[in-house]
């Protein structure tokens, strides 16, 4: 995490405008009127602003190459937790209108998400998309759930069409 004691003294025209809160001439851009607007957080974290419009991206690069620091060293906060990502590539929709069916079985065995989830042994977020968005998990995590749910895996998959 960058610090406002390790940018403030490499930028120009530096103002104090409140408390742990500056401005400055915006590094990622060729600014002559400062437009950099930063404020440190009481935990310590730095944001930031350019007023000129420069992207956060741009702005976070040239404060860290002003500082010295590698980049590669940090873990950027937009980045989704290794499992997520992993669980993204292996979804597939391959069982349609399926996510109803799961919704009413959890409910059916009065069992919020997390309890699933957990006695499952998966992320949350497998649940939570296929009922939302009915994006099937892979067969593997399919399988897992209706074990949990002690039912068969055919049983969780069957898609009763309503509009009959």
């Amino acid at each position: 995490m960058i610090r406002a004691d390790q940018i403030i003294p490499h930028l120009q025209r530096v103002r104090e405008v409140g408390h742990r809160k500056w401005q400055a001439c915006c590094p990622a851009h060729d600014d002559t009127n400062p437009s950099l607007a930063l404020e440190e957080t009481p935990d310590g974290r730095l944001l930031w602003h350019c007023h000129a419009g420069c992207s956060q991206e741009a702005v976070r690069d040239a404060l860290y190459r002003l500082a010295g620091i590698r980049p590669n060293r940090f873990r950027y906060r937009q980045d989704p937790p290794l499992p997520y990502k992993e669980m993204v590539m292996k979804m597939k929709s391959w069982v349609q209108g399926s996510g109803a069916r799961l919704r009413a079985l959890r409910r059916e065995h009065n069992l919020p998400i997390m309890v699933l989830a957990r006695k499952a042994g998966i992320a949350q977020q497998h649940l939570w998309l296929w009922e939302n968005y009915d994006i099937t998990p892979t067969p593997e995590i399919a399988q897992k759930i209706a074990d949990a749910l002690g039912v068969p895996l055919d049983e969780l998959l069957e898609v009763q069409d309503e509009s009959l």
